[in-house]
């Protein structure tokens, strides 16, 4: 039975994912191929950076069955996979400050929730 692992993807190299374990002292990224993780967790390939998921270890220690880590299906040990908390790093003013703003704001309203 292999190992399912935390893990985060920093970027996008052209239609290669970078992916790193989801320590802070993770130092060196793998890549993988982009259409297949964002296939296996339904996100566009644009969205995967910065995306924290899991992974089981195969051979080679090659990643595969990759999961959305706020995913509550059973994990193949019987155990639920963790749910992550959002970070959302930009200037708070600008353009593309209040552009994040905005589109958590229809988030939240979407969701019939408060912003905290």
């Amino acid at each position: 039975m292999s190992e399912r692992v935390n893990v985060k993807v920093l970027l996008l190299i052209g239609r290669e994912a970078e992916i790193v374990a989801d320590a802070d002292d993770a130092t060196t990224p793998e890549r993988y191929p982009a259409v297949e993780i964002a296939a296996a967790v339904n996100v566009p390939e644009a969205q995967l950076p910065g995306t924290r998921l899991t992974a089981r270890v195969g051979a080679g220690h090659r990643l595969f069955d990759w999961r959305l880590a706020s995913d509550r299906r059973p994990s193949v040990a019987g155990g639920l996979t963790p749910t992550p908390t959002v970070e959302f790093t930009a200037p708070a003013s600008g353009g593309l400050g209040e552009r994040i703003t905005d589109h958590l704001r229809t988030a939240h309203r979407l969701l019939g929730k408060r912003p905290v």
